[in-house]
Formats: C-alpha cells, sequence, structure tokens
C-alpha cells in the first residue's frame, strides 16, 4: 500500500516562509465551489470577495501589493488547510 503524502508548513512554504506574497485556490464546501485565498502567516483567508478568480487578480497592475492589501475572511490556519488536503484524510 502507497505511504499517504505529508502536507506540513515545513515542505509547502519557500525556504522565506511568509515572507512573499502567497495566493492559492482552496474548495470551499460550504459555497460549492472555489475561492481566492492569500496565505499569511496567520491564516489562510479568502478574497474572492475582491477578486473571485486568480486572473482578476494577477491582471491587477502590482499582484502581490493587491494581495497583501486585501484582508479576505479568516478560514483557517495554514496548517489545517493542509491537514485536510489529503484526499484520503479529508474529513
Amino acid at each position: 500500500m502507497p505511504q499517504l503524502m505529508t502536507l506540513d508548513v515545513a515542505n509547502t512554504l519557500p525556504k522565506d516562509g511568509y515572507a512573499g506574497s502567497l495566493a492559492g485556490r482552496v474548495w470551499r464546501p460550504d459555497v460549492e465551489g472555489p475561492s481566492v485565498v492569500a496565505i499569511r502567516a496567520t491564516g489562510v483567508f479568502d478574497i474572492t470577495s475582491d477578486y473571485p478568480t486568480m486572473r482578476d487578480l494577477t491582471e491587477q497592475i502590482t499582484p502581490a501589493a493587491a494581495l497583501m492589501a486585501c484582508p479576505g475572511e479568516r478560514l483557517c490556519s495554514l496548517e489545517a488547510l493542509l491537514a485536510n488536503s489529503v484526499e484520503a484524510k479529508r474529513d
């Protein structure tokens, strides 16, 4: 039986951790669809109300600054998101 991949902050973030502007997409069962998120040291924040798609975010004049300036709705910690990302372990 193949071993399941373990996702954690150490093997997911770049070497400089949260120093950069980190964006992603997550599936939100509560809204039955994907959301654009900002990944920060303080958690994972849904910024879909300001940037409905990654394209909307990346077409900004300064996407990194736009991402950092968007407060968003806190969904969870990065640790919690990663723990629930492996399909066989999802709840």
